[in-house]
């Protein structure tokens, strides 16, 4: 099967609750894409809870991200 390139710029939003299986999707993609880019993931609860990588923050680190425009 022949893989069409994507939009120069484009982004694509992967949602859903815990589980649903995203970071299994977003493997995926990355196997078939070596070139995507995967955005960083802030989240506001503690490094040490695991699962997927991502940066975590307190609630008033989020917001005060938030207030200077980060996200």
């Amino acid at each position: 099967m022949m893989v069409q390139p994507l939009t120069p710029g484009l982004l694509i939003a992967v949602v859903g609750p815990s589980g649903a299986g995203k970071d299994t999707l977003l493997a995926g993609a990355l196997a078939r894409r070596p070139g995507l880019v995967l955005v960083r993931r802030v989240i506001t609860r503690p490094e040490e809870a695991g699962g997927e990588p991502f940066e975590g923050v307190s609630l008033v680190e989020f917001e005060a991200r938030k207030a200077r425009g980060a996200f």
